[in-house]
């Protein structure tokens, strides 16, 4: 039922940014989302979990636009891949069990205390402060070798959640951002300072310029 009132309220965007204005506890994420994302683009969401931004992200560009989904972790990518299904049939996204990188490689993930959404390519045991951490093995894969394979010469949004190696994708070179319309991402306060933040700022929107 939740998610048929979401989708009708989209419908009418302003009226659904007004709904999620006035509800209490309302998701912020997904206020961004709608004042970014139109119907038609062309929706990257690097760190998809078990789908909940991919299927909205997916209701906001309809049928004539497109979700590119990465999750690397295959118990997790198995309820997304669950989840999309359950959500629509439209055929408006692709579902890559890969994570993404500065380079094309196999790697390890470490998840703490079983919580996907937590999965990181470091073990960071004390800072988790548990001796439950799973390791298993992910492939991973860089955004320009995605984009160049599917012929992805624009790319309206790209929403970035992927536990600390944001950095090493803002730092790759051979990816063009002047394609990128607009971007959210996780700022992990360990990986970036507030000076670091602000020069990856300035160096995008100088690339854009």
């Amino acid at each position: 039922m939740k998610n048929l009132i979401e989708h009708f309220l989209l419908k009418v965007p302003l009226i659904y940014k007004l709904a999620l204005f006035f509800k209490k506890n309302s998701n912020p994420d997904k206020l961004i989302f709608t004042k970014y994302v139109k119907l038609g683009d062309t929706v990257v969401d690097c760190g998809a979990n078990i789908g909940l931004y991919t299927n909205f992200l997916r209701l906001l560009i309809g049928k004539h636009g497109f979700v590119h989904s990465f999750e690397p972790i295959p118990k997790t990518f198995e309820e997304l891949n669950f989840n999309t299904k359950q959500h629509s049939s439209i055929n408006n996204y692709r579902l890559n069990m890969m994570g993404l990188y500065d380079r094309i490689t196999s790697s390890s993930a470490f998840i703490p205390n079983e919580i996907s959404g937590h999965a990181s390519l470091g073990n960071h045991s004390e800072t988790w402060k548990t001796d439950s951490i799973q390791k298993v093995s992910i492939d991973l894969t860089t955004l320009d070798d995605y984009f160049d394979k599917h012929n992805l010469k624009a790319v309206h949004f790209i929403k970035m959640d992927i536990e600390g190696a944001e950095q090493k994708i803002l730092s790759d070179d051979n990816i063009d951002w002047t394609g990128v319309d607009a971007f959210v991402m996780e700022w992990h306060h360990k990986n970036f300072g507030k000076e670091n933040r602000i020069q990856y700022y300035k160096d995008m929107h100088l690339q854009k310029s």
